[in-house]
């Protein structure tokens, strides 16, 4: 049994996490572009229509909106030119290890995210942006100096990977992909095939590029060990960011006080497209509302603090993953607009299943992590992030720093200008408080990426 054990915790280990974090992202954007394209928007009109909309709405930079009213006025030659690039990137992202792909994945999901008005979450673009802008710098480091970097990359699984198990898992994710997004009611009066069509594309694509793995190359496993541990805790690490920013908006929106809980709870036991058994449990909650609320708010800050510092990463990305997990069902279908309005859109698919996704998969190696390491400061506090390992330190000071930068450029979204200061502020404390306790984290010994 211990044989077993251990050779199960040897598989999750060298999982290459960076292409299946790509794999989801390239899964996220074709949701995302056949959604738009079944709403109209990719017609001539309809997207001449909704940049204008956002142009009025956005309150983004004037030199932005001019830009995006020049390509309103000529939609003839911007919309297969969208389209094309988002096209490239998904299949790039599918199948390659090409560090172009993510990043024209970042540059759209940021052109998004810039143009957005008031009804989005600031996160909702921010973290597949980030994410994406991840997954291109951990390509960097894992393909640099390998002859092969133009190509397949790295396998995604150990080993050689039979079709009949392929074929089983892709079953059992696109079931679930179905079922969320019969659930989310994405596409309006589409939603039924948008439904049934993304996840069979999605499936498809996964099968081809798992059926890949024949063609790619065994990583060092070495080379991969410090790379999943280095790049899962900054995936993590991004979305603890989302939770500093997320607590500042509860409060900005009396959402942590009794009666704006309870009529948040309230508000989606009225519009969520969940079970019914999820309504009854939003009943309870409702009632329990003075005992929920102390233990949501003290475990949302602590969940905040150790997912942005990398602590305690198996139960905290457990739990964290289960809170986000429940509050996914909860808001699939829901208005996601502060204030809604007649034309406010439902809640996008991706918006809490991504950061649940790919917590989900930091939580799965963290576990193999915790039952493999030796001594507190490996199973508790982590890898040392900043002492002499330079290409750590860039990954970090880049994706954390502009994760804050885009929260403070993010004056379109604002609720409050105090949810945006604060949020900013914290969130410079913590990447302070990051440097301070590294030496008290355990040294890799792993080989370092160069």
């Amino acid at each position: 049994m211990t044989n077993k054990i251990k050779s199960i915790q040897n598989y999750i280990d060298n999982v290459n996490y960076i292409g299946i974090i790509s794999v989801t992202l390239a899964c996220v954007m074709l949701q995302l572009v056949m959604k738009q394209i079944f709403l109209g928007y990719f017609s001539s009109q309809g997207f001449s229509d909704f940049v204008t909309h956002l142009v009025q709405t956005n309150g983004s930079v004037k030199i932005w909106n001019l830009f995006l009213l020049f390509l309103a006025n000529h939609s003839t030659i911007a919309i297969p030119v969208i389209l094309a690039l988002t096209f490239i990137s998904v299949f790039g992202m599918f199948f390659f290890a090409n560090i172009i792909f993510p990043l024209i994945m970042t540059i759209i999901f940021a052109a998004f995210w810039a143009s957005a008005n008031a009804d989005y979450w600031a996160f909702e673009l921010v973290l597949p942006c980030l994410f994406a802008l991840l997954v291109m710098l951990g390509q960097h480091g894992l393909y640099k100096n390998c002859s092969f970097k133009m190509n397949l990359g790295y396998k995604l699984l150990p080993g050689n990977g039979k079709l009949l198990i392929n074929l089983i898992c892709i079953l059992v994710i696109v079931a679930a992909l179905v079922y969320f997004s019969f659930l989310s009611k994405n596409g309006g009066e589409h939603s039924m095939l948008l439904s049934w069509l993304f996840p069979g594309i999605s499936g498809i694509a996964i099968l081809i590029s798992l059926q890949f793995d024949k063609f790619r190359q065994v990583p060092d496993s070495g080379k991969i060990a410090l790379a999943n541990n280095t790049y899962l805790t900054i995936f993590a690490g991004v979305v603890g960011l989302m939770l500093v920013y997320q607590v500042q908006e509860n409060e900005a929106l009396n959402s942590f006080t009794l009666k704006g809980y309870k009529e948040v709870i309230d508000g989606f036991k009225a519009t969520t497209n969940a079970p019914d058994i999820i309504k009854s449990g939003l009943t309870i909650a409702s009632n329990e509302a003075s005992i929920l609320l102390p233990l949501q708010i003290v475990f949302e800050y602590l969940a905040a603090i150790f997912l942005f510092l990398g602590m305690f990463r198996t139960p905290i990305y457990w739990l964290t993953t289960g809170l986000l997990g429940m509050l996914m069902i909860i808001e699939f279908g829901a208005i996601g607009a502060v204030v809604p309005t007649p034309t406010s859109e439902v809640n996008w698919l991706w918006e809490l299943l991504l950061p649940t996704t790919i917590l989900f998969i930091c939580s799965i190696h963290a576990t193999s992590r915790f039952f493999t390491e030796t001594g507190f400061k490996r199973k508790f506090l982590g890898y040392q992030i900043f002492s002499g390992i330079s290409f750590n330190t860039k990954v970090h000071i880049c994706v954390l720093l502009s994760g804050i930068f885009m929260l403070s450029l993010a004056e379109v979204y604002s609720v409050t200008e105090a949810t945006y200061s604060k949020s900013v502020l914290y969130g410079i404390l913590l990447f302070i408080l990051m440097i301070i306790i590294d030496p008290l984290r355990a040294k890799p010994d792993y080989k370092e990426i160069k």
